[in-house]
């Protein structure tokens, strides 16, 4: 996979997930809202319960509607979270990836990789060449988050808030190019020992190859010789 191919597919996972987040809290506060206002009412004495009555059953079906788009939501939230994996296959929590993603890209195979992980943040946040991100002049939502992370793993300072739009364009790029040079530079070690390992879990139950391999015995259940 090349490296631009990478930081895309990391991107729409990333915010494929943060979308589906955003509807998900939407629907359950209007589902929230319009039962908190029906509960309101039946313990209003002054609603008539024929109007309680009418009320519940038009709000019936919106709110069968609203529990349909919640449980598409939460199929959605769980295809696109899952745990990176250790090398032995086991869950690796520190860090979220996506069950779409290929098997290599989803194994922490070192340090570096971690690393790798961070660098690509840094990369998507600050916007691929060409890409709508990249094109806007000035400050954006989220590079208060980007500036964040360009300081602790690169050490770079946020520009100052006297700043232009022009001047926090090209602090954008810098960090972007920055985290690009390290990306490549980790790739190609931690690359090859990354598709290594997949090779070694791709005979894994589809299961475990998402939520990881479960490493601990259960209470009671003996472990197995040599352990």
């Amino acid at each position: 996979m090349n490296f631009d191919h990478a930081c895309i597919t990391w991107n729409q996972g990333y915010h494929g997930h943060v979308m589906a987040r955003d509807e998900l809290v939407a629907t359950l506060e209007e589902s929230l809202r319009i039962q908190q206002q029906l509960v309101d009412d039946a313990r209003n004495d002054h609603v008539p319960v024929e109007d309680l009555v009418a009320q519940i059953l038009t709000q019936k079906s919106v709110l069968e509607r609203l529990g349909r788009q919640r449980d598409e939501l939460v199929s959605r939230l769980r295809h696109y979270i899952a745990p990176a994996l250790n090398p032995d296959g086991s869950a690796n929590p520190r860090w979220i990836t996506s069950s779409a993603w290929q098997l290599d890209r989803r194994i922490v195979a070192s340090p570096q990789t971690e690393r790798l992980f961070d660098l690509y943040k840094i990369y998507a946040l600050a916007g691929r060449p060409g890409s709508a991100e990249a094109s806007i002049r000035g400050p954006r939502p989220f590079d208060a988050l980007l500036a964040q992370y360009a300081k602790k793993i690169l050490g770079t300072e946020p520009p100052p808030v006297s700043a232009s739009a022009d001047e926090i364009s090209a602090w954008r790029e810098r960090v972007r190019d920055h985290a690009g040079a390290l990306i490549g530079e980790i790739r190609r070690d931690d690359e090859p020992h990354r598709k290594q390992m997949a090779r070694q879990l791709a005979d894994l139950p589809e299961r475990d190859r998402i939520w990881g391999v479960d490493t601990d015995p259960r209470p009671g259940q003996p472990q197995k010789p040599g352990e």
